[in-house]
């Protein structure tokens, strides 16, 4: 069965034929034949919130001689139906098949150390890539906060995808193209209908003000904390949009620890990749910037570091354009004053993305399945009440009780209290 951990699995519960010839030749050319190949789970629990991941090693005859072929697998669930028309419903696997479609057009930018990687194969449901833990590339751990260096090694990845990404649109534009535009020519797959007032949101809401109303020394038994927060978390939602007459770029929208994976030389950063690009929107590339820090450092170290990261993003991004885009981004205006500008435009929707995902995300992979992938309770944990597991959990560690409740309060000291 597949998903059974270090045993002979069937690889056609995962894999077409069609789609076994396709990741061979893309991975050895023509002339591979796979003779064996074993599967297993990512994780013992959730490795991920919008799939199924596996780990598949195939082994591959080319030429007579035997070579292991180790790919990263996300499929649609098949054992969870609610979440898998979920799942379907936004278009989650078709913004992946975008961007891996747009990598294949993209020109690289110079650097040796990539921020991205290229996938064997990509459709509406299924996703495989190399696995990059074979290539020495591990992630953080789901509750660690980013210290310095992998915060500027990530920035950096970050940076070099924003302005790859406009390079990519002022070569369209500049092919003849007057009318390119990008965001039209995919705003059915962009426009994301979760972010907005909707259940999730209101789910989200109602979890923040219990976790706040339970844990909190500061702000238990606001006034209409729950009401209030749905109205800022509305807000948030609606400052992501484009930016008229501005500067946007591709956004990834979802920069956790899972998703930013890096190498190490003498057990420090020197490179990370961005995976997992189900989340993307187009937008100022500045939320990006936002979501990241929210989503991965803590406030100390964004009082004491954020400007610095501000100016590394500034300058990486600006020495990967080319002269092009540089023109185009000086006739619109965008310098560095209007990306701090943006910069704070975007934390309002930083920080509320942190707080709608943060409760998932640093659940132990165990208790995440339990709460999230049962399809008896997926409805309800997702879009009407999740509050009572995750205070449980809560309880239990000190750790994601603390990141919960410091952007719970920053959240309502920046945007309720001020108000």
């Amino acid at each position: 069965m597949v998903g059974t951990n270090n045993l002979r699995s069937n690889l056609s519960d995962v894999f077409s034929e069609k789609q076994l010839s396709q990741i061979v030749k893309s991975s050895v050319g023509e002339g591979g034949k796979v003779i064996d190949g074993y599967v297993k789970p990512v994780a013992d629990g959730i490795a991920g919130f919008l799939g199924d991941h596996f780990k598949v090693t195939l082994e591959v005859q080319v030429s007579g001689q035997v070579t292991c072929l180790h790919l990263f697998v996300k499929r649609l669930p098949v054992n969870n139906k609610p979440k898998a028309e979920f799942i379907d419903s936004q278009h989650f696997f078709r913004r992946e098949r975008l961007i891996f479609e747009l990598f294949e057009e993209f020109e690289d930018v110079g650097d040796p150390n990539p921020w991205n990687v290229k996938a064997y194969l990509y459709s509406d449901s299924m996703l495989v890539l190399p696995d990059l833990d074979i290539q020495g590339y591990r992630s953080r751990h789901h509750l660690d906060t980013f210290d310095l260096p992998h915060a500027t090694v990530t920035i950096t990845s970050i940076a070099r995808f924003h302005a790859t990404f406009a390079n990519y649109e002022t070569k369209n534009i500049l092919n003849g193209r007057s009318e390119y535009n990008f965001y039209k020519q995919h705003e059915h797959l962009l426009n994301e209908p979760t972010f907005k007032d909707c259940p999730w949101l209101r789910a989200a809401a109602k979890c923040i003000s219990d976790i706040l109303n339970t844990f909190s020394a500061k702000y238990v038994g606001l006034p209409e904390l729950e009401n209030s927060i749905v109205k800022l978390f509305i807000e948030a939602c609606d400052s992501l949009t484009v930016v008229k007459d501005g500067f946007n770029v591709l956004i990834h929208k979802d920069l956790w620890a899972n998703n930013i994976m890096f190498k190490y030389e003498d057990c420090n950063p020197n490179n990370a990749v961005i995976i997992d690009y189900q989340c993307i929107r187009y937008s100022a590339p500045t939320f990006d910037v936002m979501t990241f820090l929210y989503l991965t450092t803590s406030k100390s170290f964004r009082q004491q570091h954020e400007t610095g990261i501000f100016e590394h993003y500034y300058t990486i991004f600006s020495k990967h354009l080319n002269e092009n885009t540089k023109l185009r981004l000086k006739r619109i205006g965008y310098n560095w004053e209007e990306f701090l500008k943006s910069c704070e435009n975007s934390r309002m929707f930083g920080i509320f993305q942190a707080l709608g995902i943060c409760p998932y995300i640093l659940l132990d992979p165990k208790t995440a399945a339990a709460t999230f992938d049962d399809p008896e309770t997926f409805q309800k944990h997702n879009f009407e009440d999740r509050s009572a597991p995750l205070i449980r959990y809560a309880r239990t560690c000190n750790v994601y009780r603390e990141r919960l409740v410091e952007l719970s309060e920053e959240f309502v000291e920046r945007y309720l209290l001020k108000k």
